[in-house]
């Protein structure tokens, strides 16, 4: 499996298991399937604050749950899951490039996208 599977399938299907305006529980079933050696640290989780309105992003793999606090006068639940689908099409655009990466260098993988997110993101 490589990193370019695991972030083209980590949001084609996600459920909201709760939400309330400005706190968002969403259940991402793929993300068990990832193995524990391409888990990566909560600080890479941060490139999904880049999403108008949203101040907290924490995913738990154990639950394949991901928690998201927002802003609710900035944005609301169906424009966050688009912009989270928006960014799932944006890594398969550039799966080619995920898929070079080794598991050694998943860190190196996640900066990669994360900055490609940060600069390509207002143009999706």
């Amino acid at each position: 499996m490589f990193i370019s599977d695991i972030l083209f399938n980590m949001h084609i299907k996600v459920k909201v298991v709760h939400s309330i305006p400005g706190r968002l529980r969403l259940h991402v079933p793929f993300a068990k399937k990832i193995p524990a050696e391409w888990r990566v640290d909560d600080v890479y989780f941060e490139v999904f604050k880049c999403i108008h309105g949203v101040s907290e992003f924490e995913f738990n793999y154990i639950t394949s749950n991901a928690l998201i606090k927002y802003d609710n006068k900035a944005t609301n639940e169906k424009k966050i899951i688009e912009n989270l689908k928006a960014m799932t099409k944006l890594a398969n655009k550039h799966r080619q490039k995920l898929s070079e990466y080794s598991i050694e260098e998943k860190e190196d993988a996640a900066i990669w996208f994360g900055k490609m997110i940060e600069t390509e993101f207002d143009s999706i």
